[in-house]
C-alpha cells in the first residue's frame, strides 16, 4: 500500500534515462543573491534523492565551468543528506554565486552557430558531460534565465544535427529581489528584501521626527537596490513611511534627465513640509534612476552600468543641500544612505520560504519529467507552472522583456496615496 508521499512520486521516461545511464542533476545560482536561495536548492535536491537521482552544485555560478572539467570538478558541492541538513537552515548560499556569462558572445541566433562566439557554451557542456549531469537547474535573474536559453537553442541545434549528448537540458529558477520579471507575480526573496529595507527607512524616519526643528529640517535620502525598476523601492516607501519616493519608471523614455531635476522636486516637497510644521522626512531613489541620468561610469559583466558608481543618493543629497541654502535654509541636514546588499542574504519570510521550496520542487519534477526549456513560475496558492523560454525572449534581440510597474496603477498608485508629502498623513 502506496502511502501520501510516495503518491507523489513521478515514472516517467526521463526518470529511467537518468537512472539507467548513473546521470547526476547539477544547479547553479547566478547574479545576486536573494532570500531564499538555499530553500529552492534544498527542495530541488530533496526532490531528485526521493526519486534516487543525485545533485550536485557548480560553485560561483559558472566561473569554473567555464574553466574546463578540472576547475568545475575541484569546486563541485556535493548535495547529499549531510548537506541538506543544515542547507535548509543557512542563509548565505551555499554554492555561491557570480555573473560569469557564457552566453556573452551571443548576440543573434546566427552567432549560435559560430564556432567561436558558441565556444564557451559547448565547454559547459564538454564538462556537463565528463560529470555525468543529465539536466541542470538554473537560478538566477534575467542575464542568468538567457544563459540558460542559449544554452538550451545550442543543445537543441547540436541534437538537431544528429549529436547525442548525456545532457538533456535546463529548467529555469527566476530570481531577483527587484521583482521585474516576466512569468511571474513574486520572485523569491522580494517580500523579505522590500520588508528589511521598509524597516531601515521607518528608523531613519523616526530619527528625523526626533530632531528635525522649523530652520534646522532633517531629512534622509535613501539609494534602494532596483537596477531597472521601483518595485522594491515602492514596497519599502510604504513600509517606512517614506515621504517621498522616486522611481524609474516615472522617468522612462527621458534622455535629459538630470541631478538637479531631480533635487528640485526634493526641494519642493521640503520646502511644503515645513509649511505644514514638519521640518523632517525620507526620500527614496530608486537605484536605476542612475541610468537615466548622464553620468559616465564603467559597465560590468552583462554590459549594465555600474550604478554604484553613479553615487545617486550622495549627488542629490549634495544638490538638495545646495538648493535650500538659496532658498534661505543655510542650516538643513541631509544624510544619504544606500539600502540593498544588507538585504540579500537574511532570513527568508515565511513566505519567501514557501515559495522557494515550490520553485525549487516545480524545476526537480519539470526535468524527472523531461520538460526542459522552461522557466518555472507560480499560480493560485504555490501551486507550479512552466513557461516555455520561448514566451519570454524577444527573437531579435535575446533578450527577456522587463516587468516595470504602470504609472497611476497596482503598487505604484498605493505608493503615491501612502507618501505624506501634503499633511494629511501622520508622517
Amino acid at each position: 500500500m502506496s502511502t501520501v508521499r510516495e503518491s507523489t512520486l513521478i515514472n516517467s521516461q526521463m526518470l529511467r534515462y537518468l537512472k539507467e545511464r548513473n546521470l547526476r542533476l547539477g544547479v547553479l545560482h547566478a547574479g545576486g543573491p536573494a532570500p531564499g536561495g538555499n530553500k529552492v536548492i534544498y527542495a530541488a535536491a530533496q526532490r531528485a534523492r526521493d526519486h534516487g537521482i543525485e545533485m550536485i552544485g557548480f560553485q560561483n555560478g559558472y566561473q569554473y565551468l567555464l574553466k574546463g572539467e578540472a576547475a568545475a570538478r575541484a569546486h563541485l558541492q556535493e548535495i547529499g543528506r549531510e548537506q541538506l541538513r543544515y542547507l535548509r537552515d543557512q542563509n548565505a548560499l551555499v554554492i555561491g554565486t557570480s555573473r560569469a556569462n557564457p552566453g556573452k558572445s551571443i548576440v543573434t541566433l546566427d552567432d549560435l552557430s559560430d564556432p567561436t562566439k558558441s565556444a564557451p557554451l559547448q565547454k559547459v557542456l564538454d564538462v556537463f558531460e565528463a560529470l555525468r549531469i543529465g539536466a541542470l537547474v538554473s537560478v538566477g535573474g534575467d542575464d542568468t534565465m538567457r544563459s540558460a536559453y542559449l544554452l538550451q537553442l545550442y543543445l537543441n541545434n547540436l541534437v538537431a544535427k544528429g549529436v547525442s549528448p548525456q545532457f538533456q537540458g535546463v529548467v529555469h529558477v527566476p530570481k531577483t529581489i527587484d521583482k521585474d520579471y516576466r512569468g511571474i507575480d513574486f520572485t523569491f526573496g522580494f517580500m523579505t528584501a522590500a520588508a528589511k529595507i521598509a524597516g531601515d527607512i521607518k528608523n531613519l524616519h523616526d530619527d528625523a521626527k526626533a530632531t528635525g526643528i522649523e530652520d534646522k529640517p532633517v531629512y534622509h535620502v535613501v539609494e534602494v537596490m532596483g537596477r531597472d525598476t521601483g518595485w522594491v523601492s515602492a514596497a519599502a516607501g510604504i513600509g517606512g513611511e517614506a515621504s517621498l519616493t522616486l522611481v524609474p519608471e516615472t522617468y522612462r523614455g527621458r534622455t535629459n534627465l538630470t541631478v538637479d531635476e531631480l533635487a528640485e522636486e526634493c526641494v519642493s516637497l521640503v520646502l511644503h513640509r515645513i509649511g505644514i510644521g514638519k521640518p523632517y522626512g525620507v526620500i527614496i531613489l530608486g537605484e536605476g534612476i542612475g541610468e537615466l541620468i548622464n553620468v559616465e561610469v564603467g559597465t560590468e559583466e552583462h554590459g549594465h552600468a555600474k550604478l554604484d558608481e553613479v553615487d545617486l543618493a550622495q549627488r542629490v543629497t549634495t544638490a538638495l543641500g545646495a538648493k535650500l541654502k538659496e532658498k534661505g535654509i543655510p542650516d538643513s541636514k541631509i544624510h544619504h544612505h544606500k539600502r540593498g546588499y544588507d538585504a540579500r542574504q537574511i532570513d527568508p519570510s515565511f513566505f519567501d520560504t514557501l515559495l522557494g521550496f515550490a520553485l525549487g520542487c516545480g524545476a526537480a519534477n519539470a526535468i524527472l519529467r523531461g520538460e526542459f526549456g522552461k522557466m518555472v513560475s507560480i499560480e493560485g496558492v504555490f501551486t507550479p507552472k512552466l513557461i516555455p523560454f520561448e514566451a519570454l525572449f524577444d527573437p531579435s534581440t535575446l533578450r527577456a522583456e522587463k516587468w516595470y510597474m504602470i504609472p497611476d496603477e497596482g503598487l505604484y498608485q498605493l505608493m503615491r496615496a501612502m507618501e505624506h508629502p501634503i499633511g494629511v498623513g501622520l508622517g
